[in-house]
């Protein structure tokens, strides 16, 4: 059986009488117990209850494992730390109303801090699988879910998205979304989404009306497709890149001017605070464990003391003025991203593609990695939407990043969907072919 298959697709079929719900899990979870040792995406799974669907069957969803589920524990990806939460989060509540049903807990980096884990790329084993929202990708890659929910504080939901050659959408900020869920920023995090295409991101949206429950602009229904105007952050080139990575973009861009839709190229002038931008999380990282060592006795494993730390260098006078500074990129993003007469931005995800896990890294690949291109969404506090661009010749995945402003979803899964189209390759036969 195509685990893989479009989730619209499966619906049909079990609309029609063809393909059985029981079969359908059955089938998943078989899948579940072969693989999961393998590829390591759950730490706690459950069989779904084979209750009658109604017209639809529910959707499959995963969580991350900073995200309170009644019925398991909360761990962070530590091997000290264990929370019983004696109700679900908020964000876990509101999907179960929409007829998500719950499969399991997906990995996390140790608490979300870093980018190792014990995750397997199920898609490029050969290659990182990002974090720290690992699980969730590859949980979603590997045919487990449907969905997985993560959280995004600098970039840990696209990142393991785009390594793994899947879909991550960082969400608007919400505060009374991220209730029950463990907080990394308080003033960067925001919830995150994970299917394995834009095409499925669209259809659960839609079927679910996922729009009312995360408060976005309605604009599948009513905004035509041939209107839309797409900026290019230009700023990326400021920084070393990949020269793959490079190339391929440039391509993209030059694919979506041949389809007629207006692209322009513009330099961000908030682009330059990502350095004050990193400052801010790891002061806000090194409070948020100053008070969790109170409250629990917390082991770390090596390295991520050493993260955690990072902060404590940060004084008072610095963080206030470093929230200034966040405050300012948001208010400059909402201009430009409001008044530039542009619906969405484009850029690369990162500047360099997943390490390859053969080799060790070079100093060129240790200079990338501290150059992100994905904390600036964070620092403005906006939403944006990772997906599958390209691979490199040694087969890494290379991902697309787009920016919205907030309440911007459905501009960026309209946009998503025309770019997919324009990408689609190697991507679904890769995924077709792993199961």
């Amino acid at each position: 059986m195509n685990l893989m298959m479009p989730i619209e697709k499966r619906d049909q079929l079990i609309k029609k009488g063809k393909l059985s719900w029981k079969s359908w899990l059955d089938a998943v979870e078989e899948h579940i117990r072969k693989t999961n040792g393998r590829y390591r995406g759950l730490v706690k799974w459950q069989p779904i209850e084979r209750s009658d669907h109604g017209e639809l069957p529910n959707l499959l969803v995963t969580y991350k494992d900073t995200i309170d589920i009644q019925g398991f524990p909360t761990r962070l990806g530590s091997r000290c730390y264990r929370h019983i939460p004696d109700r679900s989060a908020i964000v876990a509540d509101r999907l179960h109303e929409r007829r998500f049903s719950c499969l399991g807990k997906a990995w996390t980096t140790e608490f979300s801090l870093g980018p190792k884990c014990e995750c397997v790329n199920p898609l490029y084993p050969d290659f990182s699988a990002g974090g720290s929202s690992t699980g969730s990708a590859v949980s979603v890659a590997a045919g487990y879910c449907d969905v997985s929910i993560g959280t995004d504080s600098a970039g840990s939901v696209r990142w393991p998205a785009g390594y793994c050659g899947v879909v991550g959408l960082r969400l608007t900020q919400s505060p009374q979304m991220s209730d029950g869920v463990f907080s990394v920023s308080k003033s960067m995090d925001s919830m995150g989404i994970m299917t394995r295409t834009v095409a499925d991101l669209e259809y659960i949206w839609k079927r679910e009306r996922l729009g009312e429950i995360f408060q976005s602009e309605a604009k599948l229904h009513s905004f035509d497709r041939r209107f839309l105007k797409i900026g290019v952050v230009d700023n990326y080139k400021e920084d070393p890149c990949h020269p793959e990575i490079q190339h391929c973009f440039s391509k993209l861009v030059d694919s979506l001017m041949e389809e007629g839709i207006v692209v322009r190229k513009e330099n961000l002038r908030w682009w330059k605070y990502r350095e004050e931008a990193f400052q801010l999380l790891w002061r806000e990282v090194w409070d948020r464990h100053k008070t969790l060592r109170q409250t629990a006795s917390v082991d770390y494993g090596p390295g991520i003391w050493y993260l955690v730390k990072q902060g404590s260098q940060i004084d008072d006078v610095r963080y206030e003025h470093l929230k200034k500074v966040q405050k300012q990129v948001a208010s400059m993003a909402m201009h430009d991203l409001s008044n530039n007469e542009m619906d969405v931005w484009i850029l690369p995800l990162d500047p360099v593609p997943p390490r390859n896990l053969r080799t060790p890294p070079t100093p060129v690949e240790e200079l990338y990695s501290d150059l992100s291109y994905t904390i600036t969404a964070s620092q403005a506090v906006i939403p944006a939407l990772t997906l599958p661009m390209g691979l490199t010749s040694d087969g890494a995945p290379m991902g697309l990043q787009i920016w919205a402003k907030p309440g911007g979803e459905e501009m960026l899964i309209l946009a998503g969907r025309i770019i997919e189209e324009l990408v689609r390759s190697s991507f679904s036969q890769i995924q077709e072919a792993m199961i």
